[in-house]
């Protein structure tokens, strides 16, 4: 296919340069969508939440239908799970962890216990939350929270890789630039 010259001398060189930084956007695009459907998470948990944390790739929620997988190497994943409580011993695996995760990276701290310390805030062994260790992302409250809520969280994170608005809702609020979720409303009981 022959390209005619004369017609893009006609338009000049900005056309070039317009038609170059659309190519790019259409890449970048392309690129968010890919890294949103396929995001790899490494967990880390202890206690009851690290067992809600796991019925999310059983066969009831299965949540890799929905683009993310769990890997066995941070250095794979683009989401770090921290579920349940954080002793001191934990706390320097945790940072090591973080700082293997390439970038761009984020962080769900899942439960109480990891978001400020639960029931064992006061205790001598454990760090008072995640976010006195690594930058949170996302926290997802409760004790032990609901598979739900956590795969919510995700598909957050995932809307949020491509720059999609969020939606006020029931589901989470806006503070200080991160998002905190509340656990889904229980189904109504029918009467009858």
């Amino acid at each position: 296919m022959e390209v005619d010259r004369q017609k893009h001398r006609r338009r000049g060189p900005v056309y070039g340069k317009l038609e170059r930084v659309l190519a790019w956007s259409r890449l970048e695009r392309v690129l968010a969508w890919s890294r949103r459907n396929s995001l790899g998470i490494y967990m880390i948990g202890s206690n009851c939440c690290a067992q809600e944390m796991m019925a999310i790739w059983g066969p009831s929620y299965d949540e890799e239908r929905m683009g993310a997988y769990q890997v066995i190497s941070p250095r794979h994943a683009d989401i770090l799970i921290v579920a349940g409580s954080i002793s001191k011993q934990l706390a320097r695996d945790i940072e090591e962890i973080y700082l293997q995760i390439p970038e761009p990276k984020w962080v769900i701290a899942m439960g109480a216990c990891a978001i400020d310390g639960g029931l064992f805030a006061g205790s001598y062994a454990t760090v008072r939350g995640l976010k006195e260790l690594i930058p949170v992302s996302l926290f997802v409250p409760g004790c032990p929270p609901r598979p739900e809520a956590l795969m919510r969280g995700i598909v957050k994170l995932q809307e949020s890789t491509i720059g999609v608005e969020e939606e006020p809702g029931a589901w989470g609020e806006k503070r200080a630039g991160r998002t905190l979720l509340q656990s889904p409303p229980f189904p109504a009981e029918s009467e009858g």
